[in-house]
């Protein structure tokens, strides 16, 4: 879990199991007994916080590098899954707050 939670954007899920020594079938039922969700949810499921963590920070200028950079092959690709899981899209996310008044 710590693996796929930390190489998000570049882990191939699906090669996991044999690198591990596991069956898929396997695999799979440690990742639902252990976080809830099959190894590819948590895996998209890591990638989206990481991204939303990112772009939450005051010093963030525009989602689409940020996305990129998080593994996502394009702008589409970033919205439909943001609005998976958020029923918004990107453009909804809230200034981040720094703890100073807006001149």
């Amino acid at each position: 879990m710590r693996r796929t939670y930390r190489d998000a954007a570049s882990l191939h899920v699906d090669r996991l199991g044999p690198e591990l020594g596991l069956s898929a079938r396997h695999l799979r039922r440690g990742f639902l007994s252990t976080a809830g969700v099959p190894p590819k949810e948590f895996q998209l499921l890591a990638r989206f916080q990481r991204s939303i963590r990112t772009l939450l920070n005051p010093a963030r200028t525009s989602y689409l590098p940020v996305a990129i950079e998080a593994g996502y092959w394009d702008q589409s690709h970033f919205i439909k899954e943001f609005h998976r899981f958020t029923g918004q899209s990107p453009a909804r996310i809230p200034e981040p707050r720094c703890g100073l008044p807006r001149a």
